[in-house]
């Protein structure tokens, strides 16, 4: 146990650190996280059952139980590293996957913050907002480039937000901002 517990702690910190774990170790990661819950399962059994026989209060079951919170508190912290880490995985794949397919050559970074004009300190005209439907239209939103953000500019600016997990909201904030600025630092 201690050292499939040795090896989740370790691997959940070296995944917690790098935006670059190869995948053989956030295989095995999963692997031992699964064993992991298995092994709490039956620890939990065993004390469910020491219990019933009255023996909650003896040093065995004490260090039974430490060992399970220790071992509790690294699946979880293990767990949470690895869905951080695939998330990370997964946005760069998409990145890289859209790509290939669109020519974003010409359009400038985002800056501000864009939407319509009921959007407190928002930019909805001009050479920004122009910026931003060349964007959508590069990566296959239909949005008419007229330079303000209407009721299609924003359609499609949500529509993107929905694509890539963003929070819809139809307007540029800094998390937008910064899925479209990494997109277009690929090209």
């Amino acid at each position: 146990m201690f050292r499939l517990l040795g090896n989740v702690r370790c691997l959940a910190l070296n995944l917690a650190g790098s935006d670059h774990t190869p995948l053989l170790p956030t295989v095995r990661l999963r692997g031992d996280i699964n064993q992991s819950k298995r092994m709490l399962e039956s620890i939990q059994d065993a004390m469910v059952k020491m219990k019933k026989q009255g023996a909650a209060d003896t040093p065995e079951y004490h260090e039974i139980f430490a060992a399970y919170a220790h071992l509790s508190h690294s699946v979880t912290e293990a767990a949470r590293a690895l869905k951080s880490h695939e998330e990370k995985q997964f946005g760069q794949m998409q990145t890289a996957q859209l790509l290939p397919a669109h020519d974003l050559s010409g359009i400038e970074p985002i800056k501000g913050t864009l939407g319509p004009r009921t959007q407190p300190g928002a930019v909805s005209h001009g050479a920004p907002v122009a910026n931003l439907q060349k964007f959508l239209a590069a990566v296959g939103f239909h949005v008419p480039q007229s330079g303000e953000f209407d009721h299609y500019t924003q359609q499609a600016l949500e529509q993107f937000q929905k694509q890539y997990g963003l929070k819809v909201n139809g307007v540029t904030g800094a998390e937008t901002r910064k899925r479209i600025n990494e997109m277009l630092s690929h090209q």
